[in-house]
């Protein structure tokens, strides 16, 4: 499978800034191997900011930590990431709104403790849904 991703712009023709997007096709599938440099250049369109000295970095292609290539003070902050780009559960709900039916739902099946994961995994789905579009 395939979704699309977009990366905002800046377009320096112009006095006034303006963004446009650049959307490219990103490969979702499991065992696809991860394009690091398309998501840092994806996470630095959308705020995302490091320090010198740490990347993100893969031995198999598929799981991608950060590392160190420079001495970095113990206790130091080495990446900032918006919290409008990450994931979370009260962001998801936020953003859909309270799922009142599907809640009432899943508490009359005992499982209100994934109230949580359930918007995660609806919010999931809808992107997933929009990226084939």
């Amino acid at each position: 499978p395939r979704c699309k991703l977009s990366i905002p712009r800046q377009n320096h023709r112009h006095e006034q800034k303006s963004v446009t997007s650049l959307h490219s096709y990103v490969d979702v599938s499991e065992e696809a191997d991860r394009d690091i440099a398309s998501m840092q250049e994806w996470a630095q369109a959308y705020g995302v900011q490091q320090i010198p000295g740490v990347q993100l970095t893969s031995d198999d292609g598929r799981d991608i930590y950060a590392t160190t290539v420079e001495d970095v003070p113990a206790g130091n902050v080495v990446m900032y990431v918006p919290a409008n780009i990450y994931l979370s559960s009260w962001g998801s709900k936020a953003e859909l709104g309270e799922l009142t039916e599907a809640e009432d739902l899943i508490r009359r099946l005992n499982g209100e403790e994934s109230l949580p994961l359930f918007y995660i995994f609806v919010k999931i789905l809808l992107e997933y849904q929009n990226g084939e579009e």
